[in-house]
């Protein structure tokens, strides 16, 4: 795991997790630092608001932390905190921009996550405001990107997001992909124009926005644009925002094979966004080894077992994260084949700058397969399979991986190459070969990559031709 530098309060575009990823989850060695986030709220103490007043990329005006002016309303402020992994983007500045140090008293955690044990807070903010204008507008796009990222945390973090932005304009262009037809290219345009049309719920600039061809008609052609002065709104008036979520997680899950991978969580669990990477304490008494045959697939997938008499206890690297639903009926249903083992929570020790949720108020658990049965003939470890849990690893570092290895057990020769093309793996499986190079030193004791074959190499080696005639 990475050392951790410093906490970012970030409101802006990134807030978006698909964007964040699209932007930086191929530039970063691992994706921790682009995907685990905490909800929080600044109050009205630290001296910010939120307006439309950054010019950062492109002909546009974009939303942006200020100081309040003199006579100004000091707002409340949500967004998330980031990890900050790299000590030059601290004192970073550019032509636009540059870093505030906000003391962490003024923030509040405002889903199950803890604020993190640290004296300060980054927020990086433009040097100079300029308000909406004529040739540069709002664009709708821009907004429906950080709209979506700020409904990832629900409806009602979203409509904060909009009654505490101030300075709305009606220089507002409609500018999405086919915007005559915005379902082709942006599938939830029906709930962020709702949300719009109805918030802020004064200041409202809504009615205003228009197409391109209309903007460029109404508002550049000189006639017309003469006497169009910008009239900007403040932010909405509504001041309630003290609560939390809404959604407070009481059950947390132990995941300690695929589900370490974001994006097959994701399929899993739409909510398990934010997960804690955490070692089980070899107090325990599990283990984790090759012991469960999925009936459908035809694999024998990673699963635990209680150690038997005599046997040395281990260690397991997986992550925690809040279950989906009120109760854990949903998960039971998914884990079809699993057992559910409540975990207590002393034996858990997290690996991050996420702290764990308390104790007292939640319960975690974990599954484990009802019948123990190690990798056959018929049932193989897939490399697909592995490939998704490694890659989960790697989001937390080469350190995490190696340590999910080298405590991963009862590892088998009945082992297939299932990748797509895996004659030319890297056109499906981009980070093949750090995974095989893990696979070919890892773990050091019990180490059978070379018996790893592809699937007309497994049939002809483990299967008699004429056996099913």
């Amino acid at each position: 795991m990475k050392q951790l530098k410093g906490i970012l309060f970030d409101i802006s575009v990134y807030i978006n997790t698909e964007y964040r990823l699209r932007e930086f989850g191929a530039l970063t060695e691992t994706l921790e630092d682009d995907l685990f986030t905490i909800p929080v709220r600044m109050n009205a103490g630290a001296g910010y608001v939120r307006a439309w007043c950054g010019r950062f990329d492109g002909l546009q005006t974009q939303y942006d932390l200020r100081p309040v002016k003199k006579g100004e309303t000091p707002r409340t402020i949500n967004g998330v905190f980031r990890a900050i992994y790299d000590e030059a983007m601290l004192s970073y500045t550019s032509e636009h921009g540059r870093y505030d140090k906000i003391p962490i008293e003024h923030f509040a955690a405002l889903g199950w996550q803890s604020l993190p044990g640290v004296l300060f807070v980054y927020i990086f903010r433009a040097k100079s405001v300029a308000s909406v204008d004529i040739e540069y507008p709002i664009l709708q796009s821009y907004l429906d990107t950080c709209l979506k990222g700020y409904l990832e945390y629900g409806e009602d973090f979203a409509i904060e997001f909009l009654e505490t932005t101030g300075g709305w304009s009606k220089f507002w262009i409609n500018d999405r992909e086919v915007a005559r037809r915005p379902w082709i290219h942006e599938g939830k345009y029906k709930v962020l124009d709702a949300l719009l049309a109805k918030h802020p719920s004064t200041g409202n600039t809504f009615q205003h926005r228009k197409l391109e061809v209309e903007y460029t008609r109404y508002f550049m052609q000189p006639a017309l644009a003469h006497g169009q002065e910008n009239e900007v709104r403040p932010a909405g008036t509504r001041a309630d925002f003290s609560r939390k979520l809404e959604t407070q997680t009481v059950n947390f899950i132990f995941g300690f094979g695929s589900l370490i991978n974001s994006r097959s969580r994701f399929q899993t669990n739409p909510g398990s966004k934010d997960a804690v990477p955490v070692k089980i304490s070899s107090a325990f008494g599990y283990l984790r080894c090759w012991n469960f045959h999925g009936a459908t697939s035809l694999l024998t997938a990673l699963g635990v077992r209680e150690l038997s008499e005599n046997e040395m206890g281990r260690s397991i690297n997986g992550i925690i994260y809040p279950a989906d639903g009120e109760d854990m009926s949903l998960c039971d249903e998914r884990e079809e084949g699993y057992l559910r083992v409540e975990l207590p929570w002393e034996y858990v020790e997290p690996l991050s700058w996420f702290a764990l949720p308390d104790p007292s108020q939640t319960r975690l658990w974990m599954y484990v397969p009802e019948l123990s049965q190690p990798p056959s003939r018929e049932y193989p470890i897939l490399q697909s399979y592995i490939d998704v849990c490694l890659s989960g690893c790697l989001e937390f570092g080469e350190d995490f991986a190696r340590e999910f290895l080298e405590t991963t057990f009862e590892w088998s020769p009945f082992w297939i190459n299932d990748r797509v093309l895996a004659r030319r793996p890297w056109i499906h499986c981009p980070n093949y070969a750090e995974i095989d190079r893990l696979l070919e030193k890892f773990p050091k004791e019990e180490n059978v990559f070379h018996n790893r074959k592809l699937a007309v190499e497994y049939a002809a080696l483990f299967f008699d031709e004429n056996e099913n005639r």
